[in-house]
């Protein structure tokens, strides 16, 4: 079942209306945090969040009872529980279910038509970008396998094929610190 977050926008600990930033935002907008139009703003947003899991939470009993028919361990029958037993050696019977088996054939199709190396690829339009198209391409790459994009997609593409509804959320970070750089000293 997907990850939910639940979560009220009045916190106790967060008051970020005492914060002052020095940004002049276009088209006449008011966005600092405190002023009407940001609270009325940020409360409509949290009503149709809430909207939007309260009706999800309606398919909640059918994505548990997907989560129950593609379990690939049934637990044993009492006979042979018995016969394991009195026996570990001897075998018993395994289930394979067929739905499980059709999902991960459609999951190592569309892995193969999407994971193809490189993930993402571009074109240029005129003879000037094939040298910028191909550069763009190498630092795509480059950040598909650090930020190990096949996984999530992987993740989106099973959760599409399981409960009808596969989501994932792109997010950006900015890291500072200082990074060594090994040199010779002349």
């Amino acid at each position: 079942m997907p990850y939910i977050v639940v979560g009220e926008a009045d916190t106790q600990h967060a008051d970020y209306s005492r914060e002052t930033y020095d940004y002049e935002y276009p088209h006449g907008l008011d966005l600092k945090p405190g002023s009407v139009f940001h609270d009325g703003l940020r409360n409509k947003i949290w009503s149709r969040a809430r909207e939007s899991r309260n009706e999800l939470s309606k398919r909640f009993p059918s994505w548990n009872e997907v989560d129950r028919t593609l379990t690939t361990y049934i637990p044993l029958k009492d006979v042979e529980k018995n016969l394991k037993s009195k026996d570990a050696t001897k075998p018993v019977s395994i289930v394979f279910p067929y739905s499980y088996s059709m999902l991960e054939a459609l999951l190592t199709y569309l892995s193969m038509a999407f994971f193809q190396d490189p993930m993402f690829q571009y074109e240029g339009v005129e003879d000037d970008d094939t040298q910028g198209t191909m550069l763009l391409e190498l630092i795509i790459r480059l950040h598909c396998i650090k930020t190990k994009v096949p996984l999530a997609v992987h993740t989106i593409l099973r959760d599409s094929l399981s409960y009808g509804v596969g989501i994932g959320i792109p997010g950006w970070r900015n890291q500072y610190g200082k990074k060594p750089i090994k040199s010779t000293i002349v």
